[in-house]
């Protein structure tokens, strides 16, 4: 597997975060493709988030998906629906 620094050879000598929090990637490494309440719902219980925060993150979607900017993105994306 190619790493992050080797695929970005501008990030090599950067360092890790210093202000304490930093969320490793794992719950986002193995999600599915797309954005859908599915998706969102798995990645959030990978990373053992509160159902609060799995509420606002679903709405949010919701909201995206019955977005006006979204029907009339240039895009072409529709992984949000």
């Amino acid at each position: 597997m190619t790493s992050i620094e080797e695929l970005n050879p501008e990030l090599q000598g950067i360092g890790r975060y210093e202000f304490g929090w930093a969320d490793p990637d794992v719950a986002g490494a193995s999600a599915q493709r797309g954005l859908n309440e599915a998706v969102v719902r798995d990645i959030s219980s990978k990373k053992n988030e509160p159902q609060w925060m799995l509420d606002l993150r679903a709405s949010t979607r919701r909201s995206c998906a019955t977005s006006p900017a979204r029907r009339t993105s240039r895009s072409g994306c529709s992984t949000c629906g």
